[in-house]
């Protein structure tokens, strides 16, 4: 027998074996019926392999990331809180923002109603239908951090009170999957009314009121139970970033932060706040008609305004009613601000600049120092009742805060 014999018998009897290998899978040439079985059938054992993976890489993350984890049922088990301290440079006391939360608890029964709506419909609409985490706000949130945009947050209600009352506000992904995995079990221990009763007890409401009570206190001297639609709003609207919004600070009302001119106004036809562009405006708590020019004048929002829309939008409230509250805040008057705050628009400032970079828990953490000169304080009011933003100030003379570890 010669060599080439040799050659085609191999390769004949390597035809064979791949025959004998693929001779169960389907043929896509043919595209027979019994072909297109074999295709759904393989599709499916894939799809239920890759399913049951990464149920198990699931729940193996799940279980490591619950080792340490807080009991949710052991309420009074929380964090203990620490006072934060800004000093000027000469290390004399401007504020002390006080770490013994100042809280009265109140049950759900006592808390108004108006209260209750307003913080559902500005902080979580779908609170009382999901099972403690929202999978089209994690996804909005996500999407938005790809993109860079600003698509809402991603946290519930029962996530905010989990981060508040058991975790630290360090912004990690373990941090919000420990996070995800308290709020479920907290929704399998507590009813919907429970857990709002938790939440507007433990939330800082700004100016050293912790829950609805102290804060209706402190604002209004009123009672939580006893609050009306607009004063519901405004406390719906501090939570977000209360000393931003701070109804004593420079942002009780939203302001222009760049003079247009009358040719400038005309080319660009403005005539309501959607034809401004986002830093010409900062938005306040409350909502400002401002002057551009002798024929112009534009209406800019404040985060009352949101809060009561999406009040309406719920169903919580009347366009009847929405319209009252917004005329209401116009003349609205708060209870008088009795703490001494020494350069207070200075400490505003670097309270709504630690919540931002911090979180609002933030504060109980460490204490600050703000490279500040007592003697720029009558500056400081200068510019501020200039109307110039103090942070402008603070870049300008190179001053600046810095975190003590």
């Amino acid at each position: 027998m010669q060599r080439d014999d040799f050659q085609y018998k191999a390769r004949s009897s390597q035809k064979r074996g791949k025959k004998k290998l693929f001779k169960n899978l389907p043929n896509f040439k043919k595209g027979g019926k019994n072909d297109w079985k074999k295709i759904l059938t393989w599709c499916g054992i894939t799809l239920l392999a890759l399913t049951g993976l990464g149920i198990i890489t699931i729940s193996v993350a799940i279980a490591i990331l619950s080792i340490g984890l807080p009991d949710v049922k052991d309420l009074d088990k929380l964090a203990i809180s620490q006072s934060t301290t800004i000093y000027d440079r000469e290390g004399q006391i401007l504020y002390t923002k006080h770490g013994g939360e100042n809280r009265e608890y109140v049950s759900y029964e006592e808390i108004a109603k108006y209260l209750i709506n307003a913080t559902v419909a500005i902080e979580d609409d779908k609170f009382w239908t999901h099972p403690g985490f929202d999978p089209m706000g994690i996804a909005r949130a996500v999407i938005g951090q790809i993109t860079h945009s600003s698509s809402g947050g991603g946290s519930t209600i029962t996530q905010q009170y989990i981060k508040n009352a058991f975790l630290s506000p360090e912004k990690t992904y373990t941090r919000k999957l420990k996070e995800l995995i308290l709020a479920i079990r907290l929704e399998q221990e507590f009813n919907k009314k429970k857990i709002l009763e938790l939440y507007l007890n433990k939330i800082p409401y700004g100016n050293n009121a912790y829950g609805a009570e102290k804060a209706a206190q402190i604002y209004f001297g009123a009672h939580a139970k006893d609050l009306t639609i607009t004063q519901s709003a405004i406390l719906a609207s501090l939570p977000q970033a209360p000393s931003y919004y701070n109804p004593y600070g420079q942002h009780r009302y939203s302001e222009m932060t760049r003079t247009l001119d009358s040719s400038e106004i005309t080319s660009r036809n403005i005539q309501n706040e959607n034809d401004l562009k986002d830093n010409e405006f900062d938005r306040g708590l409350i909502g400002k008609t401002i002057v551009l020019d002798d024929e112009h004048s534009v209406y800019i929002q404040g985060r009352t305004d949101l809060v009561l829309k999406a009040m309406e939008k719920e169903e919580y409230i009347t366009a009847a009613e929405k319209k009252t509250s917004l005329e209401e805040l116009q003349t609205l008057e708060f209870n008088k601000y009795q703490e001494t705050i020494t350069a207070p628009h200075f400490v505003f400032y670097v309270l709504s600049q630690l919540e931002e970079k911090y979180g609002k828990s933030a504060f109980a953490l460490k204490r600050l120092l703000p490279l500040i000169d007592t003697a720029y304080r009558s500056l400081v009011k200068q510019y501020c009742s200039t109307k110039i933003k103090f942070g402008i100030f603070a870049t300008n003379t190179g001053y600046l805060v810095r975190k003590i570890k």
